[in-house]
């Protein structure tokens, strides 16, 4: 099964050369995710000209890179190479940015960083000028957020942009996910489905392989109790908010939990995340994305989920099934930019949640991407590569800040 431990612990839009960069295509609602500068924000008048970015996974926030983002600046600058802002986001559906509109995808949440980075360059707070190698923007994603990164990188080929200075996926598998339980769990269903309709020999409509895809996730949630995947921990998530009272006033407006849930305090929902099987410390990094109840309400009073579960359930399945191998495999431009450098870091712990033939692929990609791909494996480190091994992590991604 394909392990998400949790427990583990714009833009410029010219291209080169005066040439235009394609234009974004579907526009949504959203206009800027929420976000956190993890040093001191720029300003118009002293506009961010080097960024550092960083994207958090599945049930993750802003605030969990906070820190690692401030000590690979602090290393730059150690190091001779000052003037880099970080900037930590929400993804769509977390904490405090919106949903947005569907459809709730990896590349759309590619898009959706896109259009904030646009954002703060038309305020005149990010101005990235295109060098030798490309902008001088390094993106930093974790898991899920590390996928968002590398479509992020595709597309900017695509658009025709210079690619940024560096992607780094961290612990972050660039193809689907292979999931034995889930595959059984999903035929199994689509056997029983055709036995019972006594059509064995025709093809299921879709909404037998929906309700197939519930039953398979269901399996691999109760499956990955043990090892606390990320189906079981947003299945227990789940399980507590639909068990807490509602209140429909608290959650008018809010980009959060849509039936209102609410807790009495912030260590009331980590008492009930507790109950529904999640260890004190996952409880209560959960609990980092618990928000005011009311508008103007304190963090110590009634709290609700900051998340969209259903929307974030839907990126999940994104996630599980998008194949970005070709990013990192082909040489080739993908349109009219240059093919991006990409570093990938490996949790050495979590080797059986990749499987042997993704290492295997991963280091032929490295192998014959002539210095663009290059792949590190932090052995003493699980899923949560900035929490277990921060140090090795550090000295890994801070040199790309001083190219």
């Amino acid at each position: 099964t394909r392990s998400m431990n949790f427990f583990d612990r714009g833009a410029s839009t010219a291209g080169t050369a005066g040439r235009r960069a394609a234009p974004i295509a579907g526009r949504r609602a959203l206009a800027v995710l929420a976000h956190r500068w993890a040093t001191p924000a720029p300003t118009p008048e002293a506009p961010a000209t080097r960024l550092l970015l960083c994207l958090h996974g599945v049930l993750g926030s802003k605030a969990n890179w906070s820190t690692p983002a401030k000590l690979l600046v602090k290393a730059a600058e150690t190091a001779g190479a000052g003037g880099w802002h970080a900037l930590c986001l929400d993804h769509r559906a977390h904490a405090d940015s919106p949903a947005a509109s569907p459809p709730h995808t990896v590349d759309a949440c590619a898009m959706d960083v896109e259009q904030t980075l646009e954002a703060f360059e038309s305020s005149g707070l990010l101005r990235l000028a295109p060098g030798i190698t490309g902008v001088p923007l390094v993106v930093v994603g974790h898991s899920f957020g590390g996928k968002v990164a590398l479509a992020l990188a595709r597309r900017r080929c695509e658009r025709g942009l210079p690619p940024a200075q560096q992607t780094w996926l961290i612990d972050s598998n660039p193809g689907p996910l292979a999931s034995a339980t889930f595959d059984a769990a999903y035929a199994r269903a689509l056997a029983d489905a055709a036995e019972a309709a006594g059509e064995s020999g025709r093809e299921p409509d879709s909404a037998v392989e929906c309700a197939a895809e519930l039953a398979a996730e269901a399996a691999e949630a109760e499956a990955g109790r043990a090892e606390l995947n990320v189906a079981f921990v947003l299945a227990a998530v789940e399980r507590a908010v639909a068990d807490a009272p509602s209140d429909p006033a608290s959650s008018a407006g809010s980009a959060g939990s849509e039936d209102g849930a609410v807790f009495s305090s912030r260590a009331e929902f980590e008492s009930v995340l507790g109950r529904q099987g999640l260890p004190k410390a996952l409880a209560q990094w959960l609990a980092q994305s618990a928000r005011p109840a009311s508008p103007g309400g304190s963090a110590a009073g009634p709290v609700r989920l900051g998340h969209d579960l259903s929307v974030i359930l839907d990126l999940l399945r994104s996630y599980r099934r998008t194949d970005l191998w070709h990013v990192l495999e082909d040489r080739a431009a993908q349109g009219q930019g240059a093919p991006p450098a990409v570093g990938v870091i490996v949790g050495g712990l979590n080797r059986g949640a990749w499987g042997e033939a993704a290492l295997a692929r991963l280091d032929a990609a490295a192998a014959s991407s002539g210095g663009r791909v290059r792949v590190c494996v932090l052995e003493t480190a699980g899923h949560n590569v900035h929490v277990d091994d921060l140090v090795r992590l550090l000295e890994e991604v801070a040199p790309t800040l001083r190219a």
